[in-house]
């Protein structure tokens, strides 16, 4: 899957160079740190500049951080072109697997098994997504209890999933998750399902305008107190 974080990179740079000026915007800046930042080439970068004499650098008006953006941006490019490096920006789509249609269960999970690599390419939003959809997300909550809570869950679906591994690393993590929940439905946090069900449906029918259903909400809710708790 090719995103279009190359293309958006390599035109801002163009524009650049070609201008003998500073055109780049904060906002272009901001994306670019936020597409390349998952890959880990911007704290690569600034750990090589501070390497340099450990002094801040200055081209034109560029402040160091600019430039450790476009130093990532050209390696982004470079990758994305040369290299078939790859942001993924979509959560990953179970349904192209076929695993609705295998009949064993352990068939069905390894269908579902995403590739490590995949997943590290992914931005944290996307593995946010691509963790609550997990069909077989319940898997936490089938091994988890009250007094143990959720950590023989946790373990037994990182035995067959590494989303929620690769996710649990990621420092944007609970807040991505906590803003999805926020998109599907704002303020479903502040109602308490096991007080008034009904109430607490017709408040998420009414408000829920996205692809994502009421287990998908569930799932996020469970991952949120999982980011909290258990994340180091």
């Amino acid at each position: 899957m090719r995103n279009e974080t190359g293309e958006s990179v390599k035109t801002a740079i163009k524009r650049y160079y070609n201008d003998g000026k500073d055109v780049v915007s904060d906002e272009e800046v901001e994306e670019m740190i936020k597409s390349v930042e998952s890959t880990g080439f911007l704290d690569k970068c600034r750990e090589v500049m501070k390497q340099q004499k450990k002094k801040r650098i200055h081209i034109g008006k560029l402040s160091l951080n600019r430039v450790a953006c476009l130093i990532c941006a050209v390696c982004s490019a470079l990758l994305l072109c040369g290299f078939g490096y790859i942001v993924i920006k979509d959560a990953y789509d179970y349904d192209a697997t076929g695993w609705k249609s295998k009949t064993a269960t352990m068939d069905k999970i390894e269908a579902c098994d995403i590739p490590e690599d995949t997943l590290k390419k992914m931005t944290t939003e996307a593995l946010v997504e691509t963790v609550i959809t997990y069909p077989y997300f319940s898997v936490v909550t089938a091994y988890s209890s009250p007094t143990a809570g959720l950590e023989e869950g946790i373990e037994a679906l990182n035995q067959q999933f590494g989303g929620l591994k690769e996710l649990m690393t990621r420092e944007d993590a609970y807040q991505c998750t906590l803003d999805l929940i926020n998109s599907i439905c704002p303020d479903i946090l502040d109602l308490k399902p096991d007080d008034d069900w009904d109430e607490f449906m017709k408040v998420f029918n009414e408000k829920n305008k996205t692809k994502f259903d009421i287990i998908h909400l569930i799932n996020a809710d469970t991952l949120l107190k999982i980011l909290k708790d258990y994340s180091n």
